[in-house]
């Protein structure tokens, strides 16, 4: 494990871009690195800031150059820069400014130019002209405390969009335009974070990680769920997951980092733990010779890394 910042300065978000090039959104702003998160360096925050020098969300468009285009969001608001972070331009959402709390491109940003963003307050923004103008779509959404947004891979075709909330999963198969329950039974808490299968389209795996009671598996694209016992997560949240592929998964509780995996993602098991006190965001990156590595950020302001068996 290698520490790229030793601050005592939170880690919101971390992300990815194709080329392995690392973003990581933090209380005092906008980080990249080029390096494999051994070194970073600060792309917004502070005084000179379009945005408040917090960054709480972080998103790319797919791409696989230095040159992503990228949308960083905090309290007041979102911006966007279109090379990777050098220049960037304030994406003016609806008054009053909202606190991002999500952020979703379309995998077919290049043609759709669809994003998506969660608000603490005020539920989830749509633009379909990568940034530029917004709409509120709120339609069935019931609670408008956003924690979390996921895209089918798929989005293309089935326009499908899950929002984690504090009180529950809401589904939306137009793009984000009206949202219906996808209850989870006896769960009625906050539901931290998302993943969804790459193959999403066929085999409709969804996770979601709450608060108190663990994670939950979905095969029928939210419709039933089930509890997956092999996270004992007891009475802490799990904070961050992953989903590598239909059958591996990294899940993070407080305490520790745990990679799943199982034969076309049905029966889970424990593969590996990792003992990290913290953890508050994680993301998947190339390693070395072909490797995957993990990207690990904690409360007290660490990076780090590991390499996945």
């Amino acid at each position: 494990m290698i520490d790229g910042l030793d601050s005592h300065d939170p880690v919101h978000a971390l992300i990815a871009v194709g080329d392995g090039t690392l973003y990581a959104g933090r209380r005092s702003g906008l980080y990249c690195s080029h390096d494999a998160a051994v070194s970073w360096r600060p792309l917004i925050g502070g005084s000179e800031a379009p945005l408040p020098a917090e960054v709480t969300a972080v998103a790319a468009a797919p791409g696989d150059t230095a040159q992503a285009t990228l949308f960083a969001g905090g309290q007041g608001g979102l911006v966007r820069s279109t090379d990777g972070g050098v220049q960037w331009r304030v994406c003016m959402l609806p008054p009053p400014p909202p606190l991002v709390t999500a952020i979703a491109v379309s995998p077919a940003y290049a043609a759709d130019r669809v994003v998506l963003v969660g608000t603490a307050e005020d539920g989830v923004f749509r633009s379909a002209d990568r940034g530029e103008r917004w709409a509120s779509w709120n339609f069935g959404l019931l609670d408008l405390r956003i924690l979390a947004l996921a895209l089918s891979p798929a989005f293309a075709v089935d326009e499908t969009v899950f929002a984690a909330t504090e009180t529950g999963i809401f589904r939306s198969t137009n793009g984000g335009r009206a949202w219906r329950e996808a209850m989870i039974p006896d769960c009625d808490e906050p539901v931290l974070c998302l993943a969804i299968s790459p193959d999403y389209a066929t085999d409709g795996l969804v996770y979601a990680a709450t608060e108190t009671t663990g994670l939950y598996r979905s095969a029928d694209g939210g419709m039933n769920w089930e509890h997956v016992t092999a996270v004992a997560a007891g009475a802490q949240p799990v904070n961050a997951i992953t989903c590598i592929s239909p059958a591996e998964i990294v899940v993070a509780l407080a305490d520790r980092l745990v990679l799943m995996q199982g034969a076309n993602a049905g029966y889970l098991r424990v593969v590996a733990q990792w003992p990290i006190d913290g953890i508050t965001a994680l993301t998947v990156a190339p390693g070395q010779a072909g490797h995957r590595m993990l990207v690990v950020g904690d409360t007290s302001g660490r990076i780090q890394r590991l390499m996945l068996p």
